[in-house]
């Protein structure tokens, strides 16, 4: 995969460079000797050597992730943060994700202690049925990257602590005491502050909930869209759907980058 300008730059090097490079690389091995293809990342690998060989740096202090800085002397935002860790564990590569959001390379090498590893990344994306294939992959990121990705990730960020924690239990479905998924009125919150052009898809075990909840659960209208469903306990399922009209593809993929939104941010937010 070839190095893109955007990744050249973050690490200081010259563009034009690794153009001037490939030229050689092309001139050397034309004529009757077979051509090599140019290792684009063994050149970046060896051009930092150089670099740190020539000016060794001085030990960085260790920060929080939400608060990471750089060479540059510009914070990295907690929103960026954030969507930095969401699309790779969504699956882009590090150096895409680089590039996607724009943050330097020493800001995105500390936060990856933070990405998941693999089984709970493909726990987190997991569509509906079964493990997302490729392609869904490859949507679901490019869901986190547009701007119902920004939404979705600007909302989880504005709930407080305790709306977040009972987001996160149902949302992700997590083992907790049952009396942690009796707190409806908590999806007040959740809902005023949800964007507009969203809707709350809701399953409520029959035999877990209680007449008050139901009253409580049907005055939201489009935001949230109750199903009494007899074939789960006591923990919901909860997705997040367009409201504008049903499409179960979007759905699917919008609940998917609020699930990785969520175990993102209460994990980042644990950690404060």
């Amino acid at each position: 995969m070839p190095i893109g300008p955007g990744f050249v730059r973050q690490v200081s090097l010259n563009a034009a460079a690794v153009r001037k490079a490939r030229s050689r690389n092309r001139n050397a091995f034309s004529g009757a000797v077979a051509h090599q293809p140019f290792d684009e990342w063994s050149w970046l690998r060896q051009g930092l050597v150089r670099r740190m060989v020539k000016h060794p740096q001085k030990p960085t202090r260790t920060v929080a992730p939400t608060t990471l800085q750089h060479s540059q002397s510009r914070r990295v935002s907690r929103l960026d943060s954030v969507r930095y860790l969401i699309v790779r564990t969504l699956g882009l590569t590090k150096h895409r994700a680089i590039e996607s959001t724009g943050i330097p390379v020493s800001a995105a090498l500390e936060l990856e202690d933070v990405v998941p590893d693999d089984d709970t990344k493909a726990e987190l994306a997991r569509r509906v049925r079964n493990s997302a294939r490729q392609r869904g992959v490859d949507a679901n990121i490019n869901v986190a990257r547009s701007g119902d990705g920004l939404q979705i990730v600007e909302w989880v960020l504005g709930l407080d602590r305790d709306t977040l924690e009972f987001f996160r239990l149902c949302v992700l479905r997590e083992s907790a005491a049952p009396t942690k998924f009796y707190q409806y009125p908590i999806w007040q919150p959740i809902l005023e502050s949800m964007p507009l052009s969203f809707s709350l898809l809701l399953r409520r075990g029959k035999a877990h909930l209680t007449t008050e909840e139901f009253r409580f659960l049907r005055s939201f209208d489009d935001q949230l869209k109750l199903k009494v469903d007899e074939s789960i306990g006591e923990r919901p399922v909860v997705s997040l759907a367009p409201r504008a009209k049903e499409n179960q593809v979007l759905t699917a993929r919008f609940t998917a980058v609020l699930r990785v939104a969520l175990f993102v941010i209460s994990n980042l937010k644990e950690e404060e």
